[in-house]
């Protein structure tokens, strides 16, 4: 699902999507991603910070901030759906 350059966007913190981008990047699999969040409770600050430690390249922003993001995305992944 994922390829080689892909940039992909998630919104807040879901375990089987983190499982997902863990996978990919464990497969060898490069690409960027950008992680939606809302508040107040900003479980996308969680993901980022896990995912950064594992060298995966994160952008984060508030969900506002989306638009500005979408010319760069290829895929959208959340919750194990891909639009």
């Amino acid at each position: 699902m994922i390829k080689d350059g892909d940039t992909i966007l998630t919104y807040g913190r879901s375990h089987l999507v983190e499982s997902l981008l863990i996978k990919a990047k464990e497969k060898g699999i490069k690409y960027n991603l950008i992680v939606a969040d809302n508040p107040p409770y900003n479980e996308g600050k969680d993901l980022v910070t896990r995912l950064s430690k594992l060298d995966i390249k994160c952008i984060y922003t508030l969900i506002n901030g989306v638009p500005y993001f979408m010319k760069k995305v290829d895929k959208v992944i959340d919750k194990l759906f891909q639009y």
